[in-house]
């Protein structure tokens, strides 16, 4: 005995195919939670620094990144790299002020 209700197999086929587009849209809607772009926003690059201002291009890095003080001294010093990716536009003018101010040149990609 079978808890499952009975269908022809046509009808299942049907309902597969409907459940399929139904996921389908909805994974591909602007909209939707789970769907990721991920060519959305700016990476920030750091292309140098100035050698008398590496401490304070550090910090700026550590407050953006969340990077440890270690992790934030080979990003810098493996210049150029880049410090964030996917950025919105807004933080990553922003973010690019900051490190100029500290002594960087950035460039959003």
């Amino acid at each position: 005995m079978s808890l499952l209700p009975q269908a022809a197999p046509g009808e299942v086929i049907v309902v597969v195919k409907e459940l399929c587009v139904t996921y389908l849209t909805q994974a591909n809607s602007p909209n939707s939670v789970g769907s990721t772009n991920p060519h959305v926003g700016f990476d920030i690059y750091l292309e140098r620094f100035e050698a008398t201002r590496k401490i304070p291009v550090i910090k700026v890095v550590r407050q953006v990144t969340g990077l440890g003080l270690k992790e934030a001294k080979e990003l810098v010093e493996a210049a150029p790299r880049v410090v964030r990716e996917h950025v919105e536009p807004a933080e990553a003018e922003r973010i690019k002020a900051e490190l100029e101010a500290a002594g960087a040149t950035v460039s959003l990609r």
